[in-house]
């Protein structure tokens, strides 16, 4: 579901309008949903519908090991149901990583666009996702991690799969 590890690249796009379940037969374990790690790239770009995620650590934009990922839902009324706080818009280099390679960057953002979202977490000391709200956090307070997460309705994300209507007017 666009994760990737060792300088791989991993894309999930689901352009329909379907309400969608996330890992919910089978819960993710680790790295789903947008996950980069070791140098790799994860893409989740989800356009629409009132889906339901069940999040793993490691998901949903997360990064670890100067990876990148990317979360991306534009439309619908979501609920995330999170076992970990390690997710969710975190940039974490990771002890096995920092000694060797402390000045790479590790980025992980999550967006949400249009819709009442509800997000089920559990407690943290990061700050927790919300609807229409702002959040993110560096697992270990480096400058090289980044991680951002945004839920709102004003502001689309401008990463969409379908392209919008163009229509041709004579006047």
């Amino acid at each position: 579901q666009g994760s990737s590890a060792h300088n791989g690249i991993g894309l999930f796009a689901d352009s329909g309008p379907e309400c969608d379940l996330f890992n919910v037969d089978e819960p993710s374990i680790h790295r789903s949903m947008g996950s980069g790690y070791d140098f790799g790239l994860g893409a989740f770009i989800n356009e629409a519908g009132n889906d339901i995620y069940h999040i793993g650590p490691l998901s949903a934009g997360a990064s670890i090991c100067n990876g990148v990922g990317l979360f991306v839902d534009n439309k619908g009324n979501d609920t995330y149901n999170a076992i970990s706080d390690h997710g969710s818009g975190m940039g974490d280099v990771s002890s096995e990583c920092y000694h060797t390679r402390s000045a790479a960057l590790t980025i992980g953002i999550m967006l949400d666009a249009e819709g009442n979202d509800q997000y089920r977490y559990p407690p943290s000391p990061f700050p927790s996702p919300n609807n229409n709200a702002r959040w993110g956090h560096s697992r270990n307070a480096l400058d090289v991690e980044r991680g951002v997460g945004i839920d709102s309705d004003d502001m689309p994300t401008g990463i969409e799969l379908t392209s919008p209507s163009i229509h041709n007017s004579k006047q």
